[in-house]
Protein backbone atom coordinates (compact mmCIF):
# COMPACT_ATOMS: atom_id res chain seq x y z
CA UNK A 1 0.00 0.00 0.00
CA UNK A 2 1.42 3.51 -0.71
CA UNK A 3 1.49 6.34 1.56
CA UNK A 4 1.34 9.89 0.36
CA UNK A 5 4.93 11.41 0.77
CA UNK A 6 5.35 13.43 3.61
CA UNK A 7 8.34 16.78 3.91
CA UNK A 8 8.86 15.80 7.78
CA UNK A 9 8.02 12.59 8.56
CA UNK A 10 8.53 9.02 6.94
CA UNK A 11 5.92 6.57 6.96
CA UNK A 12 6.02 2.49 7.46
CA UNK A 13 3.03 -0.01 7.70
CA UNK A 14 4.07 -3.10 10.05
CA UNK A 15 1.85 -5.48 8.58
CA UNK A 16 -0.89 -5.91 6.11
CA UNK A 17 -3.08 -8.92 6.39
CA UNK A 18 -3.90 -11.04 2.41
CA UNK A 19 -7.53 -9.73 2.15
CA UNK A 20 -6.31 -5.73 1.87
CA UNK A 21 -5.99 -3.26 4.48
CA UNK A 22 -5.45 -4.82 8.36
CA UNK A 23 -3.07 -2.30 9.70
CA UNK A 24 -1.09 -3.50 12.70
CA UNK A 25 0.74 -0.26 13.70
CA UNK A 26 1.54 2.46 11.40
CA UNK A 27 4.95 4.09 12.48
CA UNK A 28 6.18 7.60 12.00
CA UNK A 29 9.48 8.91 12.34
CA UNK A 30 11.50 12.12 11.18
CA UNK A 31 13.85 9.99 9.63
CA UNK A 32 14.32 6.32 7.56
CA UNK A 33 16.81 5.65 10.19
CA UNK A 34 14.91 5.85 13.31
CA UNK A 35 12.53 3.63 12.09
CA UNK A 36 15.60 1.11 10.83
CA UNK A 37 16.75 1.25 14.37
CA UNK A 38 13.57 -0.05 15.46
CA UNK A 39 11.15 3.17 16.65
CA UNK A 40 8.21 2.70 18.36
CA UNK A 41 6.30 5.80 17.83
CA UNK A 42 3.08 4.70 16.29
CA UNK A 43 -0.61 4.05 16.04
CA UNK A 44 -2.36 0.45 15.63
CA UNK A 45 -3.43 -2.18 17.79
CA UNK A 46 -2.15 -4.41 20.54
CA UNK A 47 -3.10 -8.22 20.85
CA UNK A 48 -6.54 -7.25 22.62
CA UNK A 49 -7.57 -5.30 19.38
CA UNK A 50 -6.91 -1.87 21.35
CA UNK A 51 -5.97 1.07 19.53
CA UNK A 52 -3.03 2.14 21.18
CA UNK A 53 -0.95 5.59 20.16
CA UNK A 54 3.03 5.60 21.47
CA UNK A 55 4.22 8.61 20.83
CA UNK A 56 7.36 10.59 22.76
CA UNK A 57 5.83 13.84 22.29
CA UNK A 58 2.02 15.39 23.25
CA UNK A 59 -0.84 13.98 21.33
CA UNK A 60 -2.94 16.88 20.48
CA UNK A 61 -6.85 15.92 19.70
CA UNK A 62 -8.47 18.84 17.65
CA UNK A 63 -11.88 19.05 16.55
CA UNK A 64 -12.73 22.22 14.13
CA UNK A 65 -16.05 21.59 14.30
CA UNK A 66 -18.77 19.87 16.23
CA UNK A 67 -16.83 18.11 19.67
CA UNK A 68 -14.12 15.15 20.50
CA UNK A 69 -16.46 12.28 21.71
CA UNK A 70 -15.57 9.24 23.70
CA UNK A 71 -17.99 6.62 24.05
CA UNK A 72 -16.59 4.68 26.85
CA UNK A 73 -15.15 5.59 30.50
CA UNK A 74 -12.40 8.05 30.33
CA UNK A 75 -9.64 6.17 32.56
CA UNK A 76 -6.71 8.43 33.54
CA UNK A 77 -3.57 6.36 34.30
CA UNK A 78 -0.79 9.02 34.53
CA UNK A 79 -0.32 8.80 38.64
CA UNK A 80 -1.42 4.71 38.36
CA UNK A 81 -4.80 3.37 40.23
CA UNK A 82 -6.98 0.24 38.97
CA UNK A 83 -10.03 1.58 36.48
CA UNK A 84 -12.45 3.46 38.37
CA UNK A 85 -15.05 0.51 39.07
CA UNK A 86 -18.23 3.16 39.61
CA UNK A 87 -17.65 5.85 37.40
CA UNK A 88 -19.73 6.47 33.97
CA UNK A 89 -17.96 9.02 32.29
CA UNK A 90 -14.45 9.05 33.63
CA UNK A 91 -11.84 8.35 36.87
CA UNK A 92 -9.11 5.72 37.96
CA UNK A 93 -8.80 4.40 41.18
CA UNK A 94 -10.32 1.83 43.44
CA UNK A 95 -10.25 1.64 47.55
CA UNK A 96 -7.81 -0.91 47.31
CA UNK A 97 -5.64 0.24 44.25
CA UNK A 98 -6.12 4.59 43.95
CA UNK A 99 -3.94 6.67 41.89
CA UNK A 100 -0.85 7.82 44.25
CA UNK A 101 2.07 10.17 44.12
CA UNK A 102 4.99 10.36 46.20
CA UNK A 103 5.51 14.69 45.41
CA UNK A 104 4.63 16.98 47.57
CA UNK A 105 2.37 19.89 46.79
CA UNK A 106 1.23 18.08 43.77
CA UNK A 107 -2.87 17.85 42.65
CA UNK A 108 -4.38 15.04 40.79
CA UNK A 109 -6.60 17.66 39.44
CA UNK A 110 -5.94 20.96 38.35
CA UNK A 111 -7.93 23.47 36.72
CA UNK A 112 -7.40 27.50 37.11
CA UNK A 113 -9.56 29.82 35.19
CA UNK A 114 -10.54 33.15 34.31
CA UNK A 115 -13.17 35.42 33.01
CA UNK A 116 -13.63 38.73 31.87
CA UNK A 117 -17.24 39.27 31.02
CA UNK A 118 -19.09 41.91 32.40
CA UNK A 119 -22.55 40.26 32.55
CA UNK A 120 -23.88 37.31 33.44
CA UNK A 121 -22.66 34.44 35.75
CA UNK A 122 -19.54 32.43 35.11
CA UNK A 123 -18.79 29.24 36.98
CA UNK A 124 -15.17 27.46 36.90
CA UNK A 125 -17.17 24.38 37.76
CA UNK A 126 -21.16 23.70 37.47
CA UNK A 127 -22.63 20.25 38.48
CA UNK A 128 -26.16 19.48 38.41
CA UNK A 129 -27.62 15.99 39.03
CA UNK A 130 -31.70 15.50 39.22
CA UNK A 131 -32.82 12.64 41.10
CA UNK A 132 -35.69 11.36 39.13
CA UNK A 133 -36.17 7.39 40.19
CA UNK A 134 -38.25 6.95 43.87
CA UNK A 135 -36.56 5.85 46.52
CA UNK A 136 -32.75 6.93 45.55
CA UNK A 137 -30.54 8.92 47.65
CA UNK A 138 -27.29 10.61 47.80
CA UNK A 139 -25.58 13.86 47.13
CA UNK A 140 -24.55 16.50 44.26
CA UNK A 141 -21.10 16.33 45.26
CA UNK A 142 -19.37 14.03 47.74
CA UNK A 143 -15.48 14.54 49.15
CA UNK A 144 -13.71 12.69 51.63
CA UNK A 145 -10.42 12.81 53.10
CA UNK A 146 -9.37 9.41 54.96
CA UNK A 147 -6.48 10.20 56.75
CA UNK A 148 -4.65 6.96 57.82
CA UNK A 149 -1.41 8.12 59.27
CA UNK A 150 -0.36 10.70 62.19
CA UNK A 151 -1.15 14.10 60.11
CA UNK A 152 0.92 16.95 61.58
CA UNK A 153 -0.72 19.75 59.64
CA UNK A 154 -4.40 20.91 59.09
CA UNK A 155 -7.12 18.46 56.85
CA UNK A 156 -10.21 19.53 55.30
CA UNK A 157 -12.99 17.51 53.74
CA UNK A 158 -13.44 20.25 51.41
CA UNK A 159 -12.19 23.97 51.50
CA UNK A 160 -14.01 26.62 49.52
CA UNK A 161 -13.33 29.99 50.29
CA UNK A 162 -14.25 33.80 47.96
CA UNK A 163 -10.98 36.08 48.16
CA UNK A 164 -11.26 39.82 47.44
CA UNK A 165 -8.04 40.61 46.38
CA UNK A 166 -6.25 44.62 46.78
CA UNK A 167 -6.30 46.58 43.99
CA UNK A 168 -9.79 46.42 42.31
CA UNK A 169 -10.97 44.01 43.95
CA UNK A 170 -14.45 44.53 45.50
CA UNK A 171 -18.55 43.27 45.55
CA UNK A 172 -21.60 45.46 45.24
CA UNK A 173 -24.08 42.41 46.40
CA UNK A 174 -23.06 39.37 48.72
CA UNK A 175 -20.31 37.82 49.12
CA UNK A 176 -19.48 34.51 50.95
CA UNK A 177 -17.31 32.01 52.14
CA UNK A 178 -19.48 29.12 50.91
CA UNK A 179 -23.39 29.51 50.77
CA UNK A 180 -25.70 26.69 51.21
CA UNK A 181 -29.23 26.90 50.49
CA UNK A 182 -32.33 25.10 50.65
CA UNK A 183 -34.94 25.49 47.73
CA UNK A 184 -38.62 24.78 48.36
CA UNK A 185 -40.99 24.86 46.04
CA UNK A 186 -43.78 26.71 46.23
CA UNK A 187 -46.06 24.18 48.08
CA UNK A 188 -46.42 23.21 51.29
CA UNK A 189 -43.72 20.20 52.11
CA UNK A 190 -45.44 17.04 53.98
CA UNK A 191 -42.94 14.52 55.03
CA UNK A 192 -38.72 14.51 55.77
CA UNK A 193 -36.34 16.63 58.12
CA UNK A 194 -35.09 19.44 55.89
CA UNK A 195 -32.22 22.32 56.83
CA UNK A 196 -30.61 24.94 54.91
CA UNK A 197 -27.40 23.72 56.37
CA UNK A 198 -25.83 20.59 58.95
CA UNK A 199 -23.09 20.46 60.84
CA UNK A 200 -22.69 16.93 61.97
CA UNK A 201 -19.71 14.98 64.06
CA UNK A 202 -20.61 11.35 63.25
CA UNK A 203 -19.49 8.55 66.38
CA UNK A 204 -18.43 5.37 64.39
CA UNK A 205 -18.99 3.13 67.50
CA UNK A 206 -19.12 2.92 71.38
CA UNK A 207 -15.56 3.97 71.60
CA UNK A 208 -15.71 7.03 69.46
CA UNK A 209 -14.64 9.81 71.89
CA UNK A 210 -13.24 13.22 71.24
CA UNK A 211 -13.24 14.57 74.72
CA UNK A 212 -9.30 14.32 74.38
CA UNK A 213 -8.66 16.59 71.31
CA UNK A 214 -7.31 20.08 71.91
CA UNK A 215 -10.39 21.47 71.41
CA UNK A 216 -13.80 20.23 69.61
CA UNK A 217 -17.27 21.31 68.80
CA UNK A 218 -20.01 20.64 66.01
CA UNK A 219 -19.35 24.05 64.71
CA UNK A 220 -16.45 26.62 65.23
CA UNK A 221 -16.96 30.40 64.35
CA UNK A 222 -13.45 31.70 63.80
CA UNK A 223 -12.13 35.10 63.06
CA UNK A 224 -8.66 34.42 61.49
CA UNK A 225 -5.45 36.11 60.35
CA UNK A 226 -3.82 38.99 61.13
CA UNK A 227 -4.81 39.90 64.69
CA UNK A 228 -5.11 43.49 64.35
CA UNK A 229 -7.52 42.86 61.31
CA UNK A 230 -9.60 39.95 63.36
CA UNK A 231 -10.13 42.30 65.80
CA UNK A 232 -12.57 44.08 63.48
CA UNK A 233 -14.83 41.26 62.79
CA UNK A 234 -17.45 41.86 65.04
CA UNK A 235 -20.55 39.88 64.92
CA UNK A 236 -20.44 35.79 65.21
CA UNK A 237 -23.32 35.39 62.99
CA UNK A 238 -25.96 37.26 61.43
CA UNK A 239 -29.93 36.39 61.05
CA UNK A 240 -31.46 38.34 58.16
CA UNK A 241 -34.56 38.43 56.17
CA UNK A 242 -36.60 37.49 59.65
CA UNK A 243 -40.05 39.30 60.82
CA UNK A 244 -39.44 40.00 63.92
CA UNK A 245 -43.18 39.62 65.11
CA UNK A 246 -43.13 35.89 63.62
CA UNK A 247 -42.79 32.78 65.51
CA UNK A 248 -38.03 32.56 65.06
CA UNK A 249 -37.99 35.98 66.51
CA UNK A 250 -39.59 37.26 69.71
CA UNK A 251 -39.19 40.83 70.39
CA UNK A 252 -39.52 41.87 74.06
CA UNK A 253 -41.52 45.16 74.89
CA UNK A 254 -41.31 44.21 79.14
CA UNK A 255 -39.22 46.38 81.01
CA UNK A 256 -36.36 43.97 81.54
CA UNK A 257 -33.13 45.60 81.73
CA UNK A 258 -31.42 44.94 78.06
CA UNK A 259 -33.47 41.91 77.04
CA UNK A 260 -34.18 42.81 73.76
CA UNK A 261 -35.83 39.30 72.33
CA UNK A 262 -35.36 36.00 72.05
CA UNK A 263 -34.78 33.29 69.25
CA UNK A 264 -36.20 29.79 68.62
CA UNK A 265 -34.59 26.82 68.38
CA UNK A 266 -35.18 23.24 69.01
CA UNK A 267 -33.72 20.97 71.43
CA UNK A 268 -34.04 17.32 70.68
CA UNK A 269 -37.24 18.01 68.83
CA UNK A 270 -38.61 20.13 71.45
CA UNK A 271 -39.37 24.08 71.23
CA UNK A 272 -36.83 26.63 73.33
CA UNK A 273 -35.95 29.99 73.10
CA UNK A 274 -32.30 31.57 73.56
CA UNK A 275 -32.82 34.94 75.00
CA UNK A 276 -30.78 37.91 73.75
CA UNK A 277 -29.68 41.34 74.77
CA UNK A 278 -29.48 45.19 73.52
CA UNK A 279 -26.47 45.54 75.30
CA UNK A 280 -23.37 43.76 76.03
CA UNK A 281 -23.92 44.77 79.68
Amino acid sequence: MALPAASASTWRINSLSPKGIAVRRLYFADAESDLAAGGTEGIGLDASGNLTIDAAANIVLTATTGVIAADDVLKFRAAGGADAAGALLCGVGTSGDPATTGTASKNFLEFRTQTTATSGDSRALYIRHDFNGAGVAGEGIRSNCVINADVAGTVNGAHLSAEIKTGGGAVSGACQGVRAGLLVPDAALSKGTVYGAMSEIWSDGASSDVSGATKHAIHSFQASGNATGAANVLNCFSIDGIDASGDMIYENVAAYANWAGSIRILVNGNVRYIKYDSAEA
